[in-house]
């Protein structure tokens, strides 16, 4: 029995090891690997789905700006930089191409989910394609508005930080990742479409075929459409509401002119003029400050009154 133990317990130590390499492989390809509707970068609801997205891109953007400062910095475009004091084969120090280096990496990497993400970044109107996307201050589209109390709830707390969301998401889940990102990306194109699955919010109008998972970091721009169907109907409401109300001010003001003798005119109020008094006036508010003209305010008074 002693024998037949140790005979096969070398057997059984390297089946156990064959089985944790395959664990620790698949562990590390399913890490790599971006996954379709992924829970860990939902920042909006499913009917915002689109939002993520725009979220992503306003980031790829922000982080393309960094990797073309870190290049354009002491002209390190073609810089390389001592990266061991050891010999190579050819008795030569080591060197290394600083646009490729780790060390590039982190220095863009470093702090990059700061507040210029939540200061700079807001939801906009692309009159375009009558879509709210996230952009830069730069933007020239006009700012976004609420189309409804539902739709103010869905968006008034995130929409506010979206970016620097999505930010600290992707940096604390897939630093490695990206940390691969800045090493090998060369166009801001190329950025979008690893970082985020697309550089459009509307993955079927990409023209270029997405690339495979597992060159993704994350893909929120894959299968938006939904979303974005969504947001197209809630500003067609928001729309045909807005037309609604304007017609019933027009039926108003005809309905008025012709119970009237004369056509409804707003007049503006000339200032000193006795004649144009408020609206609305409130007679016992008059009364009381009559009584009150003899009276001598106090400090105790004035205050008690102020708090009023």
């Amino acid at each position: 029995m002693r024998h037949f133990l140790s005979v096969n317990a070398p057997v059984k130590q390297a089946s156990l090891l064959f089985v944790i390499y395959l664990l620790t492989l698949g562990g590390m390809l399913s890490a790599s690997a971006a996954t379709l509707d992924d829970p860990r970068f939902h920042i909006h609801g499913p009917s915002y789905a689109y939002m993520d997205c725009s979220a992503c891109i306003a980031f790829a953007g922000y982080l393309g700006q960094r990797m073309n400062a870190s290049l354009k910095y002491d002209g390190r475009g073609g810089a390389t930089f001592l990266s061991t004091h050891r010999l190579n084969e050819k008795n030569k120090l080591q060197r290394s191409v600083y646009a490729t280096s780790e060390l590039r990496s982190v220095e863009v990497l470093e702090k990059i989910c700061n507040d210029a993400l939540k200061e700079n970044y807001v939801m906009r109107l692309d009159l375009d394609r009558r879509i709210r996307v996230y952009e830069s201050e730069k933007s020239d589209s006009p700012f976004a508005q609420h189309y409804s109390m539902q739709d103010a709830e869905a968006l008034k707390s995130v929409s506010k930080s979206a970016v620097w969301t999505f930010c600290t998401r992707v940096m604390s889940e897939e630093e490695d990742a990206m940390m691969a990102l800045v090493r090998e990306v060369r166009d801001l194109t190329e950025l979008e479409r690893r970082l985020c699955g697309g550089n459009d919010v509307n993955s079927s109008a990409v023209t270029t075929p997405p690339l495979p998972l597992e060159n993704l970091v994350t893909a929120v721009c894959i299968g938006t459409e939904a979303s974005l169907n969504a947001e197209l109907g809630r500003i067609q409401r928001y729309e045909q509401w807005q037309d609604s109300i304007s017609k019933r001010r027009e039926e108003a003001i005809k309905k008025m002119e012709k119970e009237g003798d004369e056509p409804v005119i707003a007049k503006p109020v000339e200032p000193g003029d006795a004649n144009n008094k408020p609206w609305a006036l409130f007679p016992e508010l008059d009364a009381a400050a009559d009584e009150d003209e003899d009276i001598d305010d106090t400090d105790d008074t004035a205050r008690h009154n102020m708090d009023l």
